[in-house]
């Protein structure tokens, strides 16, 4: 059974890239928002999250990824949320680990990426990279997840 991961971001083209590039390794499941992300993370309890700060009602602002956030981990607080965003202002990543995300990846962090497939999409490389490094990390010390 592989482990279960759940992308959340507003754009199309990225869940589809990353669902693409993760799916060998991981049952993926899709958010656009935070309703839905809320819906499918209390149904499937995936141990790790890429989310976006970004989220409708309202894209440019960081609130509805940061209220996501604060309402996964009320609903387990041992879930591992990896902040994937184009907001990667340094107030916003400090505000994300302060509430209590696992790690922060701006989409400026990156450009290119060897691993997996040569993701052209700097979001999904970095989420790539930092999903590997968890989860062989997890494996080694002999945390199993859900």
């Amino acid at each position: 059974m592989k482990p279960k991961l759940l992308i959340v971001d507003d754009g199309e083209e990225i869940r589809t890239q990353m669902k693409w590039a993760l799916a060998g390794d991981y049952e993926v499941f899709l958010a656009e928002d935070r309703p839905t992300a809320l819906e499918i993370f209390r149904a499937h309890q995936p141990p790790v999250v890429l989310l976006d700060l970004g989220l409708p009602p309202h894209p440019s602002n960081p609130t509805e990824g940061l209220a996501a956030l604060t309402e996964m981990l009320a609903l387990d607080r041992l879930v591992k949320v990896i902040i994937i965003s184009g907001q990667g202002e340094k107030e916003n990543a400090l505000q994300a680990i302060g509430a209590g995300a696992y790690d922060f990846c701006s989409s400026a962090a990156s450009t290119s990426c060897s691993w997996k497939r040569n993701m052209p999409n700097s979001n999904a490389c970095c989420a790539a990279t930092l999903l590997k490094a968890w989860w062989a990390t997890a494996r080694r010390c002999a945390v199993f997840l859900k």
